[in-house]
């Protein structure tokens, strides 16, 4: 059996921690899974190996100012975006 995990110990944002991973994953299956209807595992591992490129360097966010996360983490304090925030951190 496995234990229950207690990420709100020290950390006051941790019931946050999720919202970014299940919001990825809404969109992952909108933007490519629903849209591509995958006939098998290579297929999809295929199309979603062509999906996160572009999710990460070509697809802006509106969380982001319209900007990529790549560009969020290559220049994190250029205004518009509080990153450490959009990461999980404290800021």
């Amino acid at each position: 059996m496995l234990a229950p995990s207690a990420p709100e110990h020290g950390r006051p944002w941790a019931g946050f921690d999720n919202i970014f991973v299940e919001r990825l994953w809404r969109t992952v299956k909108y933007e490519e899974v629903y849209l591509k209807d995958y006939r098998d595992v290579p297929e999809a591992r295929h199309g979603l190996g062509q999906y996160f490129p572009f999710y990460n360097d070509q697809r802006i966010h509106q969380a982001l100012d319209y900007r990529t996360p790549s560009a969020c983490i290559s220049r994190p304090n250029e205004p518009g975006v509080n990153f450490k925030w959009a990461a999980g951190g404290a800021s």
